[in-house]
């Protein structure tokens, strides 16, 4: 193989807290089914402080759908 191109549209500068706590949230509802609800709902709490202080438009948006993610795990939990 060989490149062809390369391209720098600038440095990453890492995530803010909001940022970190999304994936790490986003992490969570993919193991929803192998973890214990309180210890999601435990990590999901504490990474709601960062969401709190941090976060901005697009961080709240992707927390909404990660805490919808978690109450439709509850509700079909509860259905069983």
């Amino acid at each position: 193989m060989e490149r062809v191109h390369q391209a720098r549209h600038g440095d990453f500068m890492g995530f803010n807290r909001a940022q970190a706590a999304v994936m790490e949230g986003a992490v969570l509802v993919s193991r929803l089914h192998r973890l214990p609800r309180e210890k999601v709902e435990s990590e999901m709490r504490y990474l709601q402080i960062a969401i709190d202080k941090t976060a901005g438009s697009e961080e709240h948006e992707a927390w909404s759908w990660l805490q919808q993610a978690v109450a439709r795990r509850r509700v079909r939990e509860a259905a069983k």
